[in-house]
């Protein structure tokens, strides 16, 4: 991976990348073979221009996708997404927190689940079996953190009105 210093201007860009054609989320998978839940963190970038997305492999590492537009309209364009490396997620978010407008409360969530998974300690079951299941506590807490995000990341009409109140949006 390339190393570039970023300056306060690129920082600010990155941001407003990511409050407009970002996503900043929890995932949440369930399995039978699994005793308990895995969540994972989740930061990307996806746009049609992929010179709106190479800037953030250039500074952050990961990989960028193709995604083909398969549906039968003819003249839309295809789109990139930029995946953030899950080593760098910490990192990125406290990077980009005090820049950040409408995904702050999803960034500063997500960092509570990183820090709290990083200082949490499982018990490895032994050569190949993996670790050893999460506590009820624990999951508890991660349930609690994809909850919040979800509903963050909640769309429609009054999604946001309900959040944010009538002096934004003019609802009640």
């Amino acid at each position: 991976m390339l190393q570039v210093k970023m300056n306060i201007a690129e920082v600010g860009w990155q941001a407003g990348i990511i409050d407009g054609e970002g996503t900043i989320t929890l995932s949440k998978q369930i399995r039978k073979t699994r005793p308990s839940p895995t969540y994972r963190e989740i930061i990307q970038v996806c746009n049609t221009d992929q010179r709106i997305i190479r800037p953030f492999k250039i500074f952050w590492g990961g990989e960028i996708y193709p995604r083909p537009d398969k549906r039968k309209i003819k003249n839309w364009a295809d789109s990139y997404t930029w995946h953030c490396p899950v080593s760098k997620a910490q990192q990125f978010l406290q990077c980009m927190l005090p820049y950040l407008k409408g995904k702050k409360e999803q960034a500063s969530t997500l960092l509570r689940f990183i820090e709290n998974k990083k200082s949490f300690k499982r018990k490895c079951l032994g050569q190949g079996k993996g670790s050893a299941p999460l506590g009820e506590e624990e999951i508890h807490f991660r349930e609690s953190l994809w909850v919040a995000i979800r509903l963050l990341n909640k769309k429609g009409q009054y999604s946001r009105s309900q959040r944010y109140g009538k002096e934004i949006y003019g609802r009640p």
